[in-house]
């Protein structure tokens, strides 16, 4: 319309012919869950110290005539139980130290024959205890991964930009229009005033009405 200005129309509605997709990712990751349980059982076992009374056999030669001293238990002892003679002679046979008991007498009844009698019945004054103990440990372990999802959704998107034309019509005449980067503009340079005409297309890729400036 006027010289030297820039071309008035209306801009085509142009739409994209490239279908925009959308693209939805899922991600799953399983769960593993690991339960692990140990027993450990520690079992001491119980031990019994017994003191048993053994017989020691004496091998000293009596005094011609007496009789030998009695054989008596490893908790026992004789008490003048050498040299004694028949047919009444006596010695006594007690509990050592560290045991208790009646004291029992022993009589010699032949020349070079054993003294006889009955040993005493010793006890040892020494307590013995048995400790029986059991232990039992647990360890429990319980593992576990937790489960994650993630959903990654990517959009493509197209925006339509207006570039501004920049070149230097040609004296007298009109700006080409500024159209949108969807857009192309046909015959738009050197078009004078007052009636001059162009056409704005749509772009390849795009469809739309085109339009007249």
């Amino acid at each position: 319309f006027l010289a030297d200005g820039a071309m008035e129309g209306s801009a085509p509605a142009c739409t994209s012919t490239t279908t925009t997709t959308t693209t939805s990712s899922t991600t799953f990751t399983s769960t593993t869950a690991t339960f692990t349980s140990t027993t450990t059982t520690s079992t001491t076992a119980s031990s019994t110290s017994t003191t048993s009374a053994t017989t020691s056999t004496s091998t000293t030669t009596p005094i011609p005539g007496s009789c030998y001293p009695p054989d008596v238990a490893a908790d026992a002892e004789t008490e003048g139980c050498s040299g004694v003679f028949p047919p009444s002679g006596t010695c006594m046979v007690r509990c050592k130290a560290g045991y208790v008991g009646t004291p029992t007498i022993y009589t010699c009844f032949l020349a070079d024959g054993a003294m006889e009698g009955s040993a005493p019945a010793c006890t040892s004054t020494i307590t013995t205890t048995t400790t029986s103990s059991t232990f039992t440990s647990t360890t429990t372990t319980f593992t576990s991964t937790t489960t994650t999802s993630t959903t990654a959704s990517s959009t493509s998107t197209t925006s339509a930009t207006t570039s501004t034309s920049t070149t230097t019509p040609i004296p007298g005449s009109c700006y080409p229009p500024d159209v949108a980067a969807d857009a192309e503009t046909e015959g738009c340079s050197g078009v004078f005033p007052p009636s001059g005409t162009c056409m704005v297309n749509c772009k390849a890729g795009y469809v739309g009405t085109p339009t007249i400036y």
